[in-house]
């Protein structure tokens, strides 16, 4: 998920900005939409498994932080 869809979300929360109008929000919408209801809960933590691997990785482009940089921006 994290491999292509947190950044295809930031081009598009860009491309609102930019350019407005509902279809960007609507697919950035879409992508906030499926991190959210893809997310596993422990008690003390929120993590996504991505590429499906069984590992967490903490990596920008491929891992959890570019999940979270993107529901930070959406934000």
């Amino acid at each position: 998920m994290a491999g292509g869809a947190t950044g295809l979300g930031l081009a598009y929360l860009e491309a609102q900005r930019v350019l407005g109008g509902n279809e960007w929000e609507q697919r950035a919408d879409f992508i906030f939409s499926s991190l959210v209801h893809s997310e596993y809960k422990t008690k003390e933590t929120r993590y996504w498994i991505v590429d499906g691997s069984i590992i967490q990785t903490a990596d920008l482009m491929t891992g959890n932080s570019g999940i979270l940089h993107f529901l930070l921006n959406y934000g």
